[in-house]
């Protein structure tokens, strides 16, 4: 009788696709499979997305693992032990008493609580905050209680009827398992960081009762089990734990590094980008020279400071998908990345001359400026689409090293991962703008081996996460920062800060043009 192989399924819910992941206990990727779904513009910083089309997503993704012959092998000879899942935050919906949307999610993109955020910086001081979160985090129009304070000035009613406030991942875990729950880190916006308490008078402020946030756990605790009906439509055992599991970046950090023993420089990419340092070491208040970045838990023995742009591998996109290919590919065809990639890389470091600002959504870390837009900035006749491409990566990179310059302490290394991480180009333009190496996984999927490891670990098959990570993760190649070149990316930096500090008053004026509230759902 053939042995069949122990293995968990991970489920990484983006901002704009689910990934699902067959992973064993050596953190061998034993099949991959991803589905995509919409983020609706609904009107200037308005972004919605649609619970079923997340559910339906995940769904899809999980099914893709078991499908074609490579799928009916796994699905003959890996013996799937456990979900788990790693999910965006900052998207929020409300649920009736029935368990049914009263909303779509409203995006972590989404600026329409702009002036709620203003208004809850002025009610609460930081001292206030951090006693009420056990955190310290800048306010943004993504967090929950501006959200709950907009729903409640320009939506009671649906307010009123609500029983929950839930992101993606609990809402997916309710359709896998018929429970709520969600876990303390995602839950930072209105959950006590220590106490796992409900951040009571903050809810009041924006309306809701503490009774409207779902039960919080540990990102190892078991959620509940896989419902049959389910289990047989995705093609899984009935039964099988369903493992809570983490928001994106603490999913991604564990799977990227562990819970290492000394201080860890990590760059996660995707749509935005996560930026810092993890630090061995009990929670303790944020100093004043980090004003701007996050600081908060990973886990009961270590701590994050870190910051998070608004876009990073979503300007590559948009730049080659709307601009570079615009009108060349038609619904069918593949973009072409490859080549724009080969012209970039042909381009002189510094792009010569040429700046982006890659604020197309505004900005988070370090400026905290949903006004800000992106900018290309000192095109002459010489630029081509090859100029402009690798002016697109250096202005994330950019970005980055506003973050950096406001760590406690600069990385000696950094860890990458997400989808970018297998850009080489882009990885050596960042190592030579930072100084510092970068290295990469074998895999670029760090939020589906974090899942796998909090998974393997609920599971038993480790004694502790830290020995879970140093058994699953893996390193591939590392880039040395090009020496050479450190002078014109110092050169371009400032001129990259100072051209934002410059239109910081034009952003302001034009943002007062744009109608970035409203009343509608």
């Amino acid at each position: 009788m053939t042995t069949r192989t122990k293995a968990v399924l991970s489920l990484d819910i983006g901002s704009s696709s689910c990934k699902a992941a067959l992973i064993d206990a050596q953190g061998r990727f034993l099949a991959e499979s991803s589905a995509a779904y919409r983020i609706h513009n609904v009107k200037e910083g308005w972004f919605n997305q649609n619970p079923d089309e997340i559910w339906e997503g995940a769904s899809k993704a999980i099914r893709g693992l078991f499908v074609g012959q490579a799928g009916s092998d796994n699905k003959g000879q890996i013996a799937v032990a456990a979900l788990c899942l790693s999910s965006q935050i900052g998207s929020y919906m409300l649920v009736d008493r029935d368990n049914k949307p009263l909303t779509d999610f409203l995006s972590w993109m989404d600026t329409r609580a702009v002036v709620e955020s203003e208004e809850m910086k002025k009610a609460f001081t930081e001292a206030e905050l951090r006693s009420q979160l056990g955190m310290d985090i800048p306010v943004g129009p993504n967090w929950v209680i501006p959200k709950l304070r907009w729903f409640n000035r320009h939506h009671p009613d649906l307010l009123e009827r609500a029983s929950l406030v839930v992101q993606p991942k609990e809402w997916v875990i309710w359709n896998l398992t018929g429970s709520w729950m969600s876990d303390q880190t995602s839950a930072k916006g209105c959950v006590h960081q220590q106490s796992l308490k409900p951040a009571s008078k903050l809810l009041e402020w924006a309306g809701a009762g503490p009774d409207i946030v779902p039960p919080i756990g540990l990102p190892h605790d078991i959620a509940g089990t896989l419902i049959p009906a389910v289990a047989d439509r995705l093609g899984l055992p009935s039964g099988i734990p369903v493992v809570l599991g983490w928001n994106d970046m603490s999913a991604a950090l564990l799977g990227l590094a562990g819970l290492p023993d000394r201080l860890t420089g990590f760059d996660i990419t995707g749509t935005s980008e996560h930026v810092g340092l993890i630090e061995p070491g009990l929670f303790s208040p944020v100093p004043k020279y980090v004003e701007g970045m996050n600081w908060v838990p990973l886990g009961e023995t270590h701590r994050v400071i870190y910051g998070v742009t608004s876009t990073g591998g979503q300007a590559l996109k948009w730049f080659v998908e709307q601009i570079d290919q615009y009108g060349k590919n038609d619904i069918n065809s593949s973009v072409d990345y490859d080549t724009i990639l080969r012209q970039a890389g042909s381009i002189s470091a510094g792009s010569e001359g040429l700046l982006f600002l890659p604020y197309l959504s505004g900005e988070r870390s370090p400026w905290w400026n949903p006004a800000a837009r992106g900018v290309f900035f000192g095109l002459n006749p010489s630029h081509d689409r090859s100029h402009m491409a690798r002016a697109v990566m250096e202005g994330v990179g950019y970005a980055l090293c506003t973050m950096i310059d406001r760590l406690p302490v600069k990385p000696a290394n950094m860890l990458v991962a997400g989808g970018s991480s297998r850009n080489r180009l882009w990885n050596q333009i960042k190592a030579n703008q930072i100084g510092v190496p970068f290295s990469r996984l074998e895999t670029t999927e760090a939020g589906c081996l974090g899942a796998a490891i909090l998974a393997a670990y609920a599971l038993g098959w480790y004694s502790s996460l830290r020995e879970t990570g140093n058994q699953m993760i893996r390193i591939a190649e590392t880039y040395e920062p090009d020496r050479s070149v450190s002078s014109i990316y110092e050169e371009g930096y400032g001129r990259f800060v100072d051209l934002y500090h410059a239109l910081v008053p034009v952003f302001s004026r034009e943002s007062s043009n744009r109608d970035i509230g409203g009343s509608s759902q």
